[in-house]
């Protein structure tokens, strides 16, 4: 049954619209980020959060106060009136001999600061998150000691997705450049830049045995690739509208035989991935289809849509069981990695969690 009420978990915390969420392999951690800038890691189950952004933000929410400390030993410290921050080799900043230089908070502290942030990735081991934002940089963090890794830069225009390889030693992004980059996780160095798309890429996302990678390119191209990563070699995939069809969100099954892309021509599409055809087409909501998300038993799919709904869809008899409406637009939704829950970004700030079986129970 369709537009009953139905239970679930609000996360908030979040200051601007929430454009993407992921859960962690385990399922106990889900990272979103979006607007604001900030990066929140939630322990949902517990309703606990920890930013990895967030800390600087506090300290300089103030007019700073001081700026002070011997230049030559390489520390400064800066105060605002909520605390301060010790500032390691600043003098490295600045030109010998010594100048008057101002200093950008972006140019001390390399972070996602006041810049939106499009995607966000744990790898497999849970060790480390990558986040991608319109800064045109990939950023690393670690979840032990919550601090920045590194901050991969090559891209030439925003990074609009990121994914981390099953390995957890590459990391791949797609970006308004046009290209997917695929990076090493170790040295942080550039292995592959992948081109074949004619417009913006919208989204990647790596096939469960790692041997594939999947790309989606804006409305003037229009196109899901497939990329072999060991054979280097492709297979293009069309069949989104002519007129609006932008790929914003792809997602593999967890069999790797096929393939879920999700267009701003509001259909959801299905691929046979070993025929490089159309299996079948969803087509149901109103507006543009923002993500989708394949239930680990590969025998559901969730969509998130500019139409303020959230379906769960039948794949086999390829029809929605149940739509859940929210206040505004959906950016991003994702099963947990056991598939009984459901979580999704939404313009409102707000993060949402979802019983899987609940809302199967409600479509009965």
């Amino acid at each position: 049954m369709f537009n009953r009420l139905v239970s679930f978990k609000s996360l908030e915390g979040h200051e601007g619209e929430v454009k993407c969420l992921t859960f962690s392999q385990d399922g106990k951690l889900l990272a979103s980020a979006g607007d604001d800038g900030n990066i929140l890691i939630w322990e949902w189950r517990k309703n606990q959060k920890f930013s990895l952004t967030k800390k600087i933000d506090e300290v300089f929410e103030d007019d700073i106060n001081k700026i002070f400390g011997d230049l030559e030993e390489g520390i400064s410290n800066i105060f605002g009136n909520k605390g301060g921050i010790a500032i390691p080799k600043i003098n490295d900043m600045f030109s010998k001999p010594p100048q008057v230089k101002v200093l950008e908070i972006d140019d001390i502290f390399p972070r996602h600061r006041h810049k939106r942030i499009n995607s966000v990735a744990f790898s497999p081991c849970q060790g480390f998150l990558v986040s991608g934002g319109d800064d045109q940089t990939l950023r690393i963090w670690s979840l032990e000691t919550k601090k920045l890794i590194s901050t991969l830069t090559g891209h030439q225009d925003k990074v609009t997705a990121v994914a981390v390889h099953p390995d957890g030693e590459i990391i791949a992004s797609g970006s308004e450049d046009k290209t997917v980059k695929i990076w090493s996780v170790k040295t942080g160095e550039i292995l592959s830049t992948l081109q074949g798309h004619s417009d913006k890429v919208l989204t990647v996302k790596f096939s469960q045995n790692g041997q594939l990678l999947a790309s989606g390119g804006g409305e003037n191209d229009k196109t899901v690739i497939i990329w072999n990563l060991g054979e280097r070699s492709s297979i293009t995939l069309k069949g989104h509208s002519d007129w609006f069809g932008g790929i914003l969100s792809v997602d593999f099954g967890s069999n790797n035989k096929f393939l879920a892309s999700g267009s701003k021509d509001q259909t959801i599409k299905i691929w046979d991935i070993k025929r490089g055809t159309e299996v079948k087409t969803l087509s149901e909501h109103s507006d543009h289809i923002n993500s989708v998300s394949v239930s680990p038993n590969n025998q559901l799919l969730a969509s998130g849509s500019d139409d303020k709904r959230l379906k769960l869809w039948d794949l086999k008899a390829g029809k929605a069981i149940i739509s859940i409406p929210h206040p505004q637009k959906i950016y991003s939704v994702c099963f947990s990695p056991d598939g009984h829950y459901i979580a999704t970004a939404c313009q409102d700030k707000i993060v949402r969690v979802y019983g899987t079986s609940e809302l199967q129970s409600l479509a009965s």
